[in-house]
Order: C-alpha cells, then structure tokens, then sequence
C-alpha cells in the first residue's frame, strides 16, 4: 500500500465517494428477491424486469461516455449522481407491471450514466503504471460497501423492500454532493471541444474483441443476483442466509484485494484476466452440486479470486488503449459489456434455470468461464504490440 499513497488527492476523494455509496447499494444483490416475494413475480418474468434494468445500463454506457467526453466528467457525475437517486426512489412507487418495467429501465439507464466518466476520471489523474493500483483500490472500497450493504440490506428487507430504496437513493445523492463541493474537471483541454466519434471506437476491434470476451464472463457474474439467490431459495436458503453467504464475496476482497495491488504487475494482463475467467466459471459450477449452505459459500470463494484477479486489469488495460480524448468512450463501450449481460443475463439465467433446472445453468457458466479464457490469451501478442509505445505493459 506504500505506492498507493502516491496517488493523487483526487483519487482519494473519489475513493472516499465511492465507498459511501455502495455502503448503501443495497438494491441491485436483492432485487429479484424483491420482485418475486414482494411483488409475487414468477422467476422469468422476474428476469425480464432485471433484464429492462440492464437495457438501461447497456444504453447509459453509450451515453455517459459520450457525455463525458463532451461535456466534461465533473458535469456528467453531477447529472448521473442527480438523475439516479431520483430514479431509485421512483422504483417502489410504481404499481403496475408496465410502470414498474420501465422504472427498472430507467434505474438502469440513471444509475450507471455515471461510471464511464468516472472511470475516465481516474484515467485522466493516474499515470499508466498507477492505473491498476488506482482501480484496483477502487474495487476494494466498492467491495468493502458492498459487503456491508449485503449484511444490512438482507436484514432491513425483513421490515420492508421499501427502506432500501430509500437508503440507496440517499448515499447516491451524497457523492454527487461530494463530488459538487470537491471534485473539479479533470478532462484535457481539447476534449471540452472535441465530439467523441462513435466511428473512432467502434473501429478499434481489440476494444471490441476484449469488450465481447469480458460480456461472457458478465452473463456468469450476473446469475449471482439473479439465479443464484432464487437457486438458493429453492433449496431452503433464504434473503437472510443468502446476504451473509453473498457478504463473504466483499470480506474477501477486502482481505486479499491490497496484496492482490502489489503483485498483478509481475504478470502479463491476458494471462491474470484468463485465470479471473477459470476462477470464475468453476466458482459458479459448484453450485450444482446440492451441497447446502457449505457448498454456496465456497463457491463464493473460487469465483471471488477470480474478480480478485480480473479487477484492477480491465479498466486499466482499457484505459491504456484509449487516446485521452476518447477515455469516456472507451470506457462508455467497456460498460456496454457489462450492460450487455445486465440485459440478457437475467433473463436468460432464469431461463435456464426454470426449464433445464439449475445443472444446465451452471455447467453453461463454466463453459464460458473456458471460452473466455481462451479469448484472452488469443488477444496477448496483438495487445503487446499495441501497448509497447505507450508505456504501459501489456
């Protein structure tokens, strides 16, 4: 952690910022417990809701990163931070099936409009050889909230989905206040004048090539907040049980994040990626077995060093490959990924599930977890080439 004091202050306000809102992100790990206890939905339709909420992220990633690199970052955390507190504290008012269905979309679509920004952010304040530790440590703090907001989030639902919704909606609105009264713009001068061009990104096909490979692990990653918890259920393991199991994930990283920092540098991104992809798809295949409560935490642990491994690579590595005036679209595409997953993962999880039962969903996921290893490694000698003048390894 020695090195990670020579970030700048600004990194460390946005690390503060971040910790406190996923402290209160108790939403996203419960929602489909929600949606199918308290809204009485069936696992299905409960993964098309899910699936309208990662619509919404898949089109936030697209238009936060073209505002960011338009209009600057600061003003885009400022209108995504806004936007989305509102947007979650619409979310219990609405009553029918259509009015909750497009509350979840535009959840999705305001409450990830910031993250292509801030993602630039760090880009724009941290060297390359200081981006994977920036990220890193950024994972860990949202990991640690995490955690937390898993603990108490599986509690508070016991009186009410509805003080959820309340909650996060509050810490959201307390990093756009920080971010109001103490984050200044950070974006190059020529981007404030400069049109971020779609063409230009999506030209860039190893962008595209890691951004598809990163969306097959996405869909794996997703099931641990939507099929997993309704998979556990059905085997007599509730909100509560599931919180704690799921709250190991965040303690973890927390644990073997920091030391994790000081030695991903020593090996070559493809090959860290790849193994986070093994990790990953092994962890969730353990679920098929009926091995109980056990069972579901040590799957927690194997596909838990495998977001140890990936976290701190990704975005710096997609930070790297961006020209500084494109760092907000680049990042806008890598989110898109994830959006991608948040779209299909749900449900298509939860299809799976109910008409193959959970063995096919969870043989499905390691085989995805080997797909995606084996398109990581497939993109090494292109990235060291690409790499090799900008000082950044490969």
């Amino acid at each position: 952690m020695d090195g990670a004091q020579k970030l700048p202050r600004l990194f460390w306000v946005m690390f503060v910022g971040t910790f406190i809102n996923r402290v209160g992100s108790f939403v996203v790990p419960l929602f489909a417990i929600y949606l199918t206890q308290q809204r009485g939905y069936s696992p299905t339709r409960a993964g098309v809701v899910c699936s309208l909420w990662g619509f919404g992220s898949l089109c936030s990633g697209f238009l936060g990163g073209y505002l960011a690199d338009r209009i600057g970052r600061r003003r885009t955390l400022l209108l995504g931070f806004a936007w989305g507190a509102t947007a979650m504290s619409i979310v219990p008012l609405a009553q029918s099936p259509l009015s909750l269905a497009l509350a979840a979309f535009h959840l999705g679509l305001a409450g990830d409009l910031y993250r292509p920004a801030f993602q630039a952010q760090v880009a724009d304040v941290c060297t390359p050889a200081q981006r994977p530790r920036a990220y890193g440590l950024l994972y860990w703090a949202v990991n640690l909230g995490f955690a937390v907001a898993l603990a108490v989030g599986g509690l508070l639902s016991r009186h009410g989905f509805h003080r959820l919704f309340v909650a996060d909606a509050a810490t959201t609105a307390v990093f756009g206040l920080i971010v109001f009264f103490v984050v200044p713009e950070t974006a190059p001068a020529r981007i404030e004048s400069t049109r971020s061009r779609l063409s230009d990104i999506l030209s860039d096909g190893m962008l595209l090539r890691l951004a598809l490979t990163q969306a097959l692990i996405g869909f794996v990653f997703v099931q641990s907040q939507v099929a997993l918890p309704i998979a556990l259920l059905a085997r007599g393991i509730g909100p509560e049980v599931y919180g704690l199991v799921m709250a190991e994930n965040g303690v973890l990283i927390v644990l073997l994040q920091p030391l994790w920092i000081r030695i991903v540098a020593r090996y070559r991104r493809t090959r860290i990626l790849a193994l986070g992809a093994l990790l990953t798809g092994t962890g969730f295949a353990l679920n098929g077995p009926s091995l109980g409560i056990p069972g579901a935490a040590l799957s927690v642990v194997l596909w838990t060093l495998g977001e140890i491994a990936a976290s701190p690579v990704s975005p710096a590595l997609v930070a790297d490959l961006a020209p500084p005036h494109l760092r907000g679209g680049y990042q806008g595409v890598w989110q898109m990924s994830f959006g991608v997953t948040a779209l299909i993962g749900p449900a298509g999880g939860m299809m799976l599930l109910e008409r193959g039962g959970p063995t096919l969903l969870w043989v499905t996921c390691l085989g995805l977890g080997v797909a995606a290893a084996l398109l990581f490694q497939g993109s090494a000698k292109a990235l060291s080439v690409r790499l090799a003048g900008r000082g950044a390894p490969a």
